[in-house]
């Protein structure tokens, strides 16, 4: 198939358009928080239902924070202090929680699946109905952890 001179320039044309829009489209985020949500967050440490997904948290002190239901996929929590803070209901999935206090914390009913638990203390957190498939619990304490209807197989202990 021969394109005709017209044809050639609005093919070229659509592909300088293309090239132009592509970096736009490589730096997009993959997760969207809602700021309103995070400044919440932060003022009242009161959020549930909030859309947290991407958000940058590291640092912060959540202690005793309601987080219930929530969406926190892919959120940065390093460094965060989440002692007594209620979870359940909330999303973890693509979180790395190594490092980071969990004692006192309801996780019950919150999918960890492929989050990275890593040296975490989990002293006192109740897993009731958690399922640790792919979670990485090397260097784990479970003193007085809650695991009744939890689904703990497989997950990785030895990594």
């Amino acid at each position: 198939m021969k394109l005709t001179n017209p044809q050639k320039r609005d093919f070229t044309k659509f592909l300088a358009a293309v090239a132009l829009c592509a970096p736009l489209l490589v730096t997009l985020p993959g997760y969207a928080e809602k700021p309103e949500h995070v400044k919440q967050l932060r003022d009242t440490k009161k959020c549930r239902k909030c859309d947290l997904s991407g958000a940058n948290l590291s640092g912060a002190n959540l202690s005793g924070a309601d987080l219930s239901y929530s969406n926190l996929s892919g959120a940065n929590l390093s460094g965060v202090s989440l002692r007594g803070v209620n979870l359940s209901g909330v999303s973890l999935r693509g979180v790395n929680l190594s490092g980071v206090s969990l004692r006192g914390v309801n996780l019950s009913g919150v999918s960890l699946i492929g989050v990275n638990l890593s040296g975490v203390s989990l002293r006192g957190v109740n897993l009731s109905g958690v399922s640790l498939i792919g979670v990485n619990l090397s260097g784990i304490n479970f003193s007085g952890v809650k695991l009744s209807r939890g689904n703990l197989s497989p997950f990785n202990a030895n990594k």
